[in-house]
């Protein structure tokens, strides 16, 4: 995870004139049923792409201070 983190903030600094963001999204496993073996909601594989699209939706100015961990 530090190396993913410390590549992500070297390509943000080289491309910030050009206005390229990174994020980190780490989700841990997506599974593709809707309930976990717990009967609870499962994280889904919807799920994670509604944190990449609330991420993309962010202002250019907003950004994280590490990578986000669902």
């Amino acid at each position: 995870m530090h190396a993913l983190t410390a590549l992500m903030e070297l390509i943000r600094v080289e491309n910030i004139d050009f206005g390229i963001r990174t994020h980190i999204l780490s989700p841990g496993v997506a599974l593709t049923s809707d309930i976990d073996s717990e009967g609870h909601p499962a994280l889904t594989v919807s799920h994670v792409a509604d944190w990449v699209v609330w991420l993309l939706d962010r202002p250019a100015h907003l950004r994280g201070n590490g990578p986000i961990l669902v």
